[in-house]
């Protein structure tokens, strides 16, 4: 029998709860994932796509959708604002279109800063504006604030004031717009002209080109249903100084249909927001955007956005879907070449919900044969709050530092992601060293406890089976008869976690079915106390719940953890050939890297 004395959190207390509520907000207070630890950046009430450029003094200037009362309510209009000290403060807000008294809708500006234009570089700022100034999508909606006129003003003095001039880029008319919701009026009603179209997607550059994607709508009943994506290309963007002779050419350059695929459709027909990354090879564009199968969609162009694959769910390295619910998924490629994915690894189909948006994760991408290659994905940014909806992120590259934005529609916020989290994670595809950081007891070697309280833990097992009967415990801790924490072999080849604090408050939690089979098995369960969520990680993988649930991690409400109390590991199972425990949440990376140092 192998025995020993796991001391989790330090300064145990008798007053129980109170305290222990209040250590656990001090320890969330010092995550830096927690979006209300932040910055904020400065709005009217509604707050969207807080997107940030950096000018030629290298301040930022974020371009901000805004109103006074609420999302596509009269009045919305977008601004900008300049800060000095990289988000800390914000300074120089400006109109990039004023609002009228009675709408004019200008929303969804995505920036672009061109260096070679003037003294100072020019920023571009691109938005939908309501220039025919309507009122309602017939019989659908009063909501005017994705349609009318793409149109763009620029800076010249660094985002401090706008031109006067506002500039329509053309768009050529389609399919979905003779058949949007205007497309029933009477054939001499203007408005039947009217397109139906917004862009969560900053401009990016290739080969020369500038690339704007965004997304077309047929109808609004609603929500934008009925939608597709396409691409605007300019190839003189970037040294056109005269803002009247920019020319475009809208793509995929052939046919009336846009970049979609019919097998990601549902009842809404919505494969909407798409958001393009430059690839290495020359004319590869990377494309993905959100749907309603529960999936992240991806796309890929070889010549320039003249053509585009038939999109399909973007995959982990290990063929795994990446999952996504109807939530905003961005593509980064960093200036060092590696790409960065945003989602919620949530897969919920719901109708026109928008649930499943208060975890946003990361995957690391790696470009190898002219696709990219996803890794298991880490947890970036959480709210306490699992109702909150957060999205529509940016990222921003300075000095070596990499920083986030995002909303939750009523306060956007600016998060600097630390170095050695990223590192971490680009590093995970050749990892093959045991985590030490946080270890407080092994079954191989001796270790020592470390002195601070946990802010999670983790527990990393290697199991053996001959068979995957349940109820074989695997792991168990606690005090006299209060489990603390007990993992142990589950219906159908899964494991069950069972959480049991002081108060006689139970969380469980069950892996995916078959994630343990007969055989050699590296199985983990990260508990992490800040985010409160419970992960599996078997085998070097997520666990996230496959084709039979949403989401295979899961976001525990009430618990006292400090009242855990002392764990004591009593034995060790015959199945169990190595077993760590950490007084910390590991990170997926870590995991994994314990997977691969034991040459898997």
């Amino acid at each position: 029998m192998l025995c020993a004395l796991l001391v989790l959190c330090s300064g145990l207390r008798a007053d129980g709860g109170q305290a222990a509520a209040i250590s656990q907000e001090l320890i969330r207070s010092n995550d830096w994932r927690n979006i209300q630890n932040g910055l904020v950046i400065p709005d009217k009430s509604y707050a969207d796509q807080p997107y940030v450029v950096i000018n030629a003094d290298g301040h930022w200037v974020v371009t901000l959708t805004t109103n006074p009362s609420h999302e596509g309510a009269a009045g919305q209009h977008v601004v900008s604002r300049i800060s000095r000290d990289q988000g800390v403060t914000w300074e120089h807000e400006a109109d990039i279109e004023r609002s009228g008294p009675h709408g004019f809708e200008s929303s969804w500006a995505t920036p672009i800063f061109v260096p070679g234009i003037g003294e100072q570089g020019r920023i571009y700022c691109f938005y939908t504006y309501n220039g025919d100034h309507l009122t309602e999508v017939p019989n659908e909606t009063n909501r005017v604030d994705t349609l009318g006129h793409l149109v763009f003003r620029y800076s010249d003095d660094g985002g401090r004031s706008w031109s006067r001039g506002r500039y329509r880029v053309p768009i050529r008319r389609t399919k979905v717009d003779r058949e949007n919701a205007f497309a029933g009026l009477p054939e001499d009603d203007p408005r039947r002209e009217t397109q139906l179209f917004w862009s969560v997607a900053k401009p990016v550059v290739k080969d020369g080109s500038v690339f704007l994607s965004f997304t077309k709508v047929g109808h609004f009943p609603g929500h934008p249903t009925h939608s597709e994506g396409w691409v605007l290309r300019s190839p003189n963007l970037l040294t056109e100084g005269d803002a009247r002779r920019i020319s475009w050419e809208l793509l995929p350059a052939s046919g009336d249909v846009g970049i979609r695929n019919p097998a990601l459709d549902t009842e809404f027909q919505i494969q909407a927001e798409h958001v393009t990354a430059p690839m290495e090879a020359e004319g590869s564009l990377y494309m993905v955007y959100r749907n309603m199968k529960g999936v992240v969609a991806e796309s890929i162009s070889r010549d320039s956005g003249k053509t585009w694959s038939l999109p399909r769910p973007a995959r982990f390295s290990d063929g795994k879907v990446i999952k996504n619910p109807r939530a905003n998924t961005k593509v980064w490629r960093l200036k060092s070449g590696r790409y960065l994915l945003w989602f919620h690894n949530h897969g919920r189909i719901s109708n026109l919900g928008f649930d499943g948006r208060d975890v946003a994760w990361l995957s690391a991408g790696l470009e190898k044969d002219g696709e990219i290659l996803w890794s298991e994905p880490e947890v970036v940014l959480y709210d306490d709050n699992p109702g909150t909806r957060f999205s529509y992120p940016d990222l921003i590259e300075q000095d070596g530092r990499v920083w986030l934005t995002e909303t939750n529609k009523s306060i956007a916020r600016v998060h600097e992601v630390p170095k050695a989290f990223l590192e971490a994670l680009f590093a995970q595809h050749k990892n093959r060293q045991k985590t030490r950081e946080g270890l407080i007891w092994s079954s191989i070697e001796e270790v020592k406890a470390p002195d601070s309280p946990a802010t999670g833990m983790t527990i990393d097992l290697e199991i053996n089976l001959k068979t995957a009967l349940p109820g074989v415990v695997l792991y168990r801790s606690g005090q006299s008869r209060i489990p603390g924490v007990m993992l142990t072999t589950g219906k159908e080849g899964s494991i069950s976690l069972e959480l049991i604090d002081s108060s006689g408050t139970r969380v469980t939690w069950t892996s995916d079915k078959g994630v343990l089979r007969p055989g050699t098995h590296q199985a983990a369960v990260v508990l992490d106390f800040q985010a409160k969520l419970i992960m599996f990680v078997v085998d070097g993988k997520l666990v996230d719940g496959g084709a039979e649930r949403p989401i295979g991690w899961h976001r525990y409400s009430d618990l006292d953890v400090e009242s855990l109390g002392r764990f004591e590991m009593s034995y060790l199972q015959r199945e169990i050939s190595e077993a760590n425990v950490y007084s910390r949440a590991l990170m997926v990376s870590e995991v994994v890297g314990n997977h691969a140092s034991r040459g898997r």
